[in-house]
């Protein structure tokens, strides 16, 4: 009976020995090439009421949802809520992983709102979003 149960363990043993094996890859993150030189600053030559009314209108017009807002102090607080890929750069993650299914590879933009992909950990491979 021992010698059944070692038998047993050895052979599990091998397999996972022998499944692993074949289990690789990589993940790898580029920066971004360059870092755009953006102006950030505008001076506005009209009243700040007309200002202020014209900025909260497009603000709710675009892509944000205006969270709060002071008028006194000019404080305004947005969430984005678009896919961050169609206006900022953050470089590239690259991951392949390959076991007993074969290859496969993945090449992406590290600024995409979600993106699904694997990545090898040790003896395992996970898919990640």
């Amino acid at each position: 009976m021992k010698k059944r149960m070692i038998v047993k363990i050895t052979i599990i043993y091998a397999l996972v020995i022998c499944t692993t094996g074949c289990l690789g890859g990589k993940y790898t993150y580029k920066p971004p090439d360059s870092l755009p030189k953006i102006n950030n600053f505008i001076e506005i030559e009209e009243p700040k009421d007309l200002v202020w009314q014209r900025l909260v209108a497009g603000l709710g017009r675009e892509y944000f949802v205006i969270n709060n807002l002071d008028k006194e102090s000019g404080f305004i607080n947005v969430s984005y809520g678009e896919d961050p890929e169609l206006f900022i750069d953050c470089g590239e993650i690259s991951s392949w992983v390959s076991n007993l299914r074969g290859r496969r590879d993945y090449v992406f933009p590290a600024s995409r709102a979600a993106q699904q992909f694997e990545q090898k950990a040790r003896v395992v491979s996970y898919y990640l979003q």
